[in-house]
């Protein structure tokens, strides 16, 4: 009797035991259950959010739901949703200064859109090929509106940004080509021009002159003459607003402008003994380019004549 008891007391225990392991398999398994459904239902919430591009709200959401369960590829949603964010203020930036015709800053902003973006990236792609198309029109123009002015090397550093982007441009290169053309031409009439102006200048300041009275008149070293270039204060000339075809204005300029020569005293020494057989023993600075020369006469030294150091004309 006593052994029965035992035995009943017995498979009462290891009963308890069971039901005590059932309920707790029992309740780790709905408490992973519903562990896992609250994942899922988080999840499920933020990919909606993001595909309604509340990128933000996304993120709050799959953060929440880590907290249920670690899970990679939701990790990789909410850094995928992150650049997502930057992407979408790229397109909008990109579409206002598209708007503004602000083409490059466009341009910048559009390359941004990630591929990733589905949907703002095909689109960006086609506003990065309106902006060149336009940026390049409206280059052209400018261009084109230089070139009539006659202003052919600025015209030319547009269309080097055009190639910089499209190096295979036809119309681009074409016009290019006909600017550095017609660079090669204008240079190539104007230093003809100098040539010819040089000549008449001179030959005005040596023998003509006739109409003006001898205290008017541009007076010049022939050797001084000889030694400026011409040619280049001509140009400068021209580049100051000149008269191209006004001799006696280019004689005057020239005598006012001309760059004095490095050797200048060495030439009206020669000059001046050429011409008096007088030998200069210094000269001294009066004002502005004329200066004082002096030569040595009957033992002391004596003011002599007074010299241009610009046109080498020198009087008593």
């Amino acid at each position: 009797m006593l052994k029965i008891i035992k035995n009943l007391k017995h498979k009462k225990v290891i009963i308890g035991l069971v039901a005590l392991v059932f309920l707790g398999i029992l309740t780790t398994g709905v408490y992973y259950f519903n562990n896992v459904r609250t994942f899922q239902k988080l999840v499920s919430n933020a990919d909606t959010a993001v595909t309604a591009e509340n990128y933000n709200e996304g993120i709050t959401l799959y953060t929440e739901a880590l907290k249920y369960k670690s899970d990679d590829s939701v990790t990789g949603k909410i850094d995928l949703a992150t650049k997502l964010i930057t992407s979408k203020a790229d397109y909008e930036s990109g579409f206002k200064f598209q708007r503004d015709l602000k083409y490059q800053e466009a341009i910048d902003s559009f390359k941004k859109v990630l591929e990733t973006d589905t949907k703002r990236y095909s689109e960006a792609q086609k506003r990065i090929q309106e902006c060149q198309s336009a940026m390049v029109k409206a280059k052209l123009t400018n261009a084109s509106q230089l070139a009539d002015a006659q202003k052919y090397d600025q015209a030319i550093v547009i269309l080097d940004e055009i190639l910089k982007n499209d190096p295979t441009n036809a119309e681009t290169i074409k016009l290019k080509d006909q600017y550095t053309q017609a660079i090669a031409k204008a240079k190539a009439d104007a230093d003809a021009k100098a040539v010819k102006y040089s000549a008449m200048v001179t030959d005005y300041l040596m023998n003509g002159q006739g109409d003006k009275s001898e205290a008017d008149k541009w007076k010049w070293s022939q050797t001084f003459l000889k030694q400026v270039n011409i040619e280049s204060v001509y140009k400068q000339y021209i580049a100051n607003g000149g008269n191209a075809d006004d001799v006696k204005s280019f004689a005057a300029y020239l005598t006012q402008n001309a760059p004095i020569l490095s050797n200048w005293k060495a030439l009206f020494e020669k000059d001046l003994y050429d011409a008096l057989g007088k030998k200069v023993t210094r000269l001294e600075h009066l004002q502005g380019v004329l200066y004082q020369s002096y030569i040595v006469e009957d033992g002391a030294e004596v003011p002599y004549v007074a010299v241009s150091s610009r046109t080498g004309y020198f009087h008593g």
